[in-house]
C-alpha cells in the first residue's frame, strides 16, 4: 500500500506541480497511458521518485516465507549461494541476468540488491538459531563461517577482476543520468552503485560489522546519548523512509 501510494503521490506532483523532484521530467513518466501506469504500479512494475526501493523491498518480503522455509529445513547455505550467484551473474551480464523489471528503477535492480536482503536474512536466522539452541562457541562459529567467507571473497575478487578487464555500460544511452556526468565518471566497475560493485559490498560489510560491534559493546552510553532518536526511527523505519522523501521535495 505504501509503495503504490507513494508512486501515485509523486506522479501527481510531477504532473500537476512545478516542484523540483530528483526525476528528470524531460524524459516523461515512462508510461504509455494512465491505464498502463495504473496497471504497472499495482503490479509493482512501475516506480517514481524513490518508490523503487520500497517496490523491491515489498517483492523481497513477499519471497521471505519461502526463504524461511528453506532456512528452517537447514538449507541456508544453498539460499546464500543462489543469492550470491544471482548477484554475480547480474554484475557480469546485467542485460542477460535480470529479474522483475521496474520502470524508472535504474539505480536498484532487484537481481543485484536482493543479495543484501537475503544475506542479512540468512545471518539473522543463523544468529537466532544459535541463541535459541546455545550451540557452539564464538570460535567454533567463526571457524564454521570461514569457508563461506572465503567463497564470498573469491567471488568478489573474480567479479572485480572480470569487470576491470572487460568494461561495459550499465545503462543504455537513452536512460536518465545526472546532468554533466560522463559514463566514465559514473562509478562503473568495482565501486558501482547500480549493480552493487564488489568494492562497495566489501566496504559496506566492514562498516556494518564495525557499527554492529560498536553498538553491541557500547550500547548503554549510545542509548543514553542518542537512543531517544535512534530507537523510534528504527521502530518506525517504513514511515520514516516515506516521510523523508517528501521532506526532500521540501528541501529542494
Amino acid at each position: 500500500v505504501m509503495t503504490v501510494a507513494m508512486t501515485f503521490a509523486f506522479v501527481g506532483l510531477a504532473t500537476w506541480t512545478d516542484l523540483q523532484l530528483w526525476v528528470d521530467r524531460a524524459s516523461g513518466l515512462g508510461a504509455e497511458s494512465w491505464g498502463d501506469l495504473l496497471t504497472r504500479t499495482l503490479t509493482l512494475h512501475y516506480a517514481y521518485h524513490g518508490s523503487d526501493i520500497l517496490a523491491i523491498y515489498t517483492l523481497l518480503l513477499a519471497a521471505t516465507p519461502a526463504m524461511l522455509f528453506f532456512l528452517r529445513a537447514g538449507h541456508g547455505r544453498w539460499v546464500l549461494l543462489g543469492s550470491w550467484l544471482l548477484w554475480a551473474g547480474h554484475a557480469l551480464f546485467p542485460a542477460e541476468v535480470s529479474i522483475w523489471p521496474i520502470e524508472n528503477s535504474w539505480y536498484f535492480p532487484l537481481a543485484a540488491w536482493q543479495m543484501v536482503f537475503i544475506t542479512g536474512l540468512v545471518m539473522g536466522h543463523a544468529r537466532a538459531t544459535v541463541e535459541r539452541e546455545r550451540r557452539g562457541t564464538p570460535r567454533s562459529l567463526a571457524m564454521a563461517a570461514l569457508p563461506w567467507v572465503a567463497v564470498a571473497a573469491t567471488l568478489l575478487l573474480l567479479v572485480a577482476w572480470s569487470r576491470a578487464v572487460t568494461p561495459f555500460q550499465i545503462l543504455p544511452e537513452s536512460s536518465f543520468r545526472p546532468t554533466g556526468l560522463e559514463h566514465e565518471q559514473w562509478a562503473v566497475g568495482t565501486w558501482d552503485k547500480v549493480t552493487l560493485g564488489p568494492g562497495r559490498l566489501a566496504v559496506f560489510s566492514a562498516l556494518a560489522t564495525i557499527s554492529y560491534a560498536l553498538l553491541t559493546y557500547a550500547w548503554k552510553p549510545v542509548e543514553r546519548a542518542v537512543g531517544w532518536l535512534l530507537v523510534p526511527l528504527g521502530a518506525g523505519a517504513l514511515t520514516v523512509y516515506a516521510t523523508h522523501l517528501f521532506l526532500v521535495v521540501g528541501g529542494y
